[in-house]
């Protein structure tokens, strides 16, 4: 069903409860006419069906709104609900975005065997190490390690660039990991990186969408020189289509060494 914000199911429900009173008005005029026969059978048994369809999905979510709050996310501000399933999330992938959940392993290496897995109601990664650095020391204690508290000490711990922000890197440090987090972009700073594109192995100069990291919770993206772009728009329209406007600091800009992949035209000061 739909995932939304608590507000913006209310919202919802408001306007499909307002859809069944415009129909049933609809009803109405139609039976004060003198022949009743004016109207199709199909048509009046079309809306009937439309007005009972429309009135379970405002009762649905009028019941779950009854037993349910604001979810919260990490940062503590609220994230999209899903009244079907609530624990679950809205997941980007390669197939596009899918609500379902984000399944996480951690494998010895050395010894070939998993030994924590655990799913999570979120899409980001970014706040995961931790839950799972937990986890995996618990079931070293059930299974009667001998020095489970200290199971990651001195460990080589590696993980992907998704997995690459403040909290996950201070985990590894607590838990004195040999750890390797690379960022998304170190590719991107290599001075050869934008050679190599000029040689042919691609025609994109410039940054495209998927360069950008977006996090739901906070509602902003990451740049891939790693500097937060903040909501500052939500409708903004352009070529006649509606946009949201992101943007970023002037001061993080200055001195960028990648400015040139992200300006396509250069601004005139003189102009």
């Amino acid at each position: 069903m739909w995932s939304r914000t608590v507000s913006e199911l209310r919202a919802k429900r408001q306007k499909l409860e307002e859809r069944v009173k415009e129909l049933l008005a609809e009803q109405e005029e139609e039976d004060r006419k003198e022949d009743d026969d004016s109207t199709p059978p199909d048509n009046r048994s079309h809306r009937e069906k439309q007005i009972d369809k429309l009135k379970k999905e405002a009762d649905r979510i009028e019941a779950w709104l009854k037993e349910n709050g604001e979810r919260l996310g990490v940062n503590g501000k609220e994230i999209k609900s899903n009244i079907t399933d609530n624990e679950s999330s809205l997941m980007t992938t390669s197939h596009g975005s899918v609500q379902g959940y984000n399944g996480q392993a951690v494998v010895d290496s050395k010894h070939q065997v998993i030994v924590h897995g655990e799913v999570f109601g979120t899409g980001q990664d970014a706040d995961l190490v931790p839950p799972m650095i937990d986890g995996t020391k618990e079931n070293m204690d059930k299974i009667g390690h001998e020095d489970a508290a200290e199971y990651f000490k001195g460990k080589i711990f590696t993980a992907d660039s998704v997995y690459h922000s403040k909290d996950n890197l201070q985990k590894c440090v607590d838990e004195k990991l040999d750890a390797y987090i690379p960022d998304k972009w170190k590719r991107m700073r290599d001075p050869g990186y934008w050679e190599r594109r000029k040689q042919g192995r691609t025609t994109r100069a410039y940054f495209a969408r998927e360069d950008y990291l977006y996090n739901e919770n906070e509602d902003q993206y990451i740049c891939p020189n790693g500097k937060i772009m903040r909501l500052q728009t939500k409708h903004m329209v352009s070529t006649g289509n509606v946009y949201r406007r992101y943007c970023v600091q002037e001061h993080d800009c200055s001195g960028c060494g990648l400015r040139n992949a992200f300006i396509r035209k250069p601004l005139d000061r003189n102009a």
